[in-house]
């Protein structure tokens, strides 16, 4: 991604011990000033055939923009929206590209000294130098191309919204002065890219800060929407959050690495906490570690560095194995079977138990007049079971007579859809070529779905037990790359939130009754959830903050009316139940049930 690699190449010239500066070039309305004739000169730079330009023309010319009763013609702009705008902006793009390389060429710049990326119109400058006069220089220099390409271009870069960040090696070291259009850029402390404020630290900072600030502006709107008088559910609060509050906190390849400062903990924590109390309507004074139990979210910085890890461990691989475009199958070289065509079919199935990382594949087919033919196998553990339902496809294929029609009948739509799918991951890209393959030699091969075992179907039936027959086994038989898995994911979150929650200072007397974590919310409601957290309406914590006089509680054991007090010593005779609860919860060591 465009932000991780401005990041990784900061901190390679910060290893590199030289003056760094980093500058967002902004182009003021790029995609609708963007000029046509601007652009088919692009296209004959780069070897465009005329007639496929005169194409690509057509759809910038001949338009007209009426207001009223006076109409224009317009020759300008990148239609949004449509399929061939951006393409013609990468053309425009492109260019710039271009005469930066011309420049540092000519001028004999190291690949390192001056380092250019763009994504769509956000266009970014790294300069780095052993001093402050290489480093002006560099952009004078770098300016100059960029005003020939704006000029070419018909475009206008903005200095008022462009931004510069100076990293320098070491303390009192000048400021260099970089000029737009005659004006001075202003120098920041941080540099905001794809909407992700990169400061001089790599701290990200003022990112969590902008993060907190959007996510209080709606927070504030949730409340009137959870009032009394709406009642908007909480289980649509919690959706709300997984939908909208959790990615504005991404992307976490960047930020991740710092996601146990002490400084972004906090930013992120006050970020989280208004929804944790709307979802479950708890007091404003409640520790967070205690609401995040209750409901089950797991803290930000906790899943943001597991999600990390994850991204250094496999996320170059997965990026790796995307599929290019010349290994996608177009969906008109499918091979689909014809009436009346001899086939035989073949159950396939998946089992998994998640929890004990076991996963095997079966099959079943029966020809003409013989008995069923079956076999299984224990495969390596896969993310998920439609992910080892692609497996038992491909195994499938794979064995199978290339002389032979074949129609695989799987259970599981999703596994059949993604391998329909033109967007798919690796191991479906085989089973697509394999069945080309199958094509060419003028075998056909049908993937299809069918209703799973209540259907009555002897196949799938024996294709299911097959299934539990491999995945019970002792070893793995067929070793398959092992995808990243959620579950490890979840369970590395959920290990370090447990490891959060028995080394913590706050919600104490919520942990005496609850000591597990999950990712489902306690089924507690408003009043247990005050008086487990000791946060509520009882006249001995309201005298804490002067909101009413501190009176002893009716029942005369000559105690403030507390949480405490009334789980543990209180005599009144429909109070007694607590102390019965949580003698049960102490016998069963904090195991609270989701549904006490």
């Amino acid at each position: 991604m465009a932000v991780e690699r401005m990041v990784s190449r900061i901190k390679e010239n910060k290893r590199g011990r030289r003056h760094r500066l980093v500058v967002a070039l902004d182009l003021s309305n790029a995609f609708n000033t963007a000029w046509a004739p601007a652009i088919e000169v692009c296209m004959r730079r780069m070897g465009m055939p005329e007639n496929v330009g005169r194409t690509c023309m057509s759809f910038e010319g001949e338009r007209i923009v009426t207001c009223g009763a006076v109409s224009e013609m317009v020759n300008r702009g990148c239609q949004q929206g449509s399929s061939l705008g951006p393409t013609l902006w990468l053309l425009v793009m492109e260019a710039w590209f271009e005469i930066i390389n011309r420049m540092k060429i000519r001028e004999g710049i190291g690949a390192t000294g001056v380092q250019v990326q763009a994504y769509a119109d956000d266009q970014l400058v790294i300069i780095e130098g052993n001093s402050v006069d290489s480093i002006e220089n560099g952009w004078k220099l770098l300016w100059v191309e960029c005003k020939v390409w704006e000029e070419e271009m018909w475009l206008n870069y903005n200095e008022m919204k462009t931004e510069c960040m100076f990293i320098p090696t070491g303390r009192d070291v000048r400021i260099p002065v970089l000029r737009m259009h005659g004006r001075e850029i202003e120098q920041k402390t941080s540099v905001r890219y794809l909407g992700i404020a990169v400061d001089t630290g790599l701290l990200f900072i003022d990112h969590h800060k902008e993060v907190r600030r959007k996510l209080s502006e709606l927070t504030g709107k949730l409340r009137k929407w959870t009032g009394k008088n709406v009642g908007l559910k909480r289980e649509c609060v919690r959706m709300i959050y997984e939908r909208v509050a959790k990615p504005a906190a991404k992307p976490v390849q960047v930020w991740g690495e710092r996601a146990h400062d002490s400084r972004v903990k906090r930013q992120l924590s006050a970020a989280q906490r208004p929804f944790l109390l709307a979802s479950c309507g708890a007091y404003r004074t409640t520790p967070t570690a205690a609401l995040s139990v209750i409901i089950g979210m797991a803290p930000l910085q906790i899943e943001g560095w597991a999600r990390y890890h994850e991204w250094r461990a496999n996320g170059r691989r997965k990026i790796e194995e995307r599929v290019k475009g010349e290994d996608k199958i177009p969906p008109w070289l499918k091979g689909e079977l014809l009436e009346g065509e001899e086939v035989t079919e073949v159950y396939v199935d998946a089992g998994a138990m998640m929890e004990e990382e076991r996963m095997g594949i079966g099959w079943a087919y029966k020809r003409r007049g013989d008995e069923w033919t079956t076999g299984n196998e224990k495969i390596t553990r896969q993310s998920s079971v439609k992910g080892a339902e692609s497996v038992a496809i491909e195994r499938v294929i794979g064995m199978w007579s290339m002389e032979e029609n074949l129609r695989v009948v799987s259970d599981s739509a999703m596994s059949v859809e993604r391998v329909n799918a033109r967007r798919v991951g690796k191991r479906i890209a085989r089973i697509q070529r394999m069945i080309e393959e199958r094509r060419e030699r003028g075998v056909r091969t049908q993937i299809m779905w069918r209703r799973g075992h209540d259907t009555g179907k002897m196949g799938n039936l024996k294709a299911h037990e097959e299934a539990h027959m491999g995945m019970n086994k002792e070893q793995v038989t067929l070793h398959v790359m092992q995808s990243y898995s959620k579950l490890e994911e979840r369970k590395r979150v959920k290990e370090n939130i447990k490891r959060e929650w028995e080394r913590g200072t706050t919600g104490r007397l919520f942990h005496r009754f609850c000591r597990t974590v999950g990712n489902e919310s306690l089924d507690l409601s408003r009043k247990a959830i005050q008086l487990l957290t000791g946060h509520g309406n009882f006249p001995g914590y309201l005298a804490r903050f002067r909101l009413g006089p501190e009176v002893p509680c009716p029942c005369g054991y000559g105690e403030p009316e507390a949480a405490e007090h009334v789980i543990d010593r209180c005599l009144i005779g429909d109070r007694i139940g607590w102390r019965e609860w949580k003698e049960r919860m102490e016998r069963m060591n904090g195991q609270m049930s989701l549904r006490d």
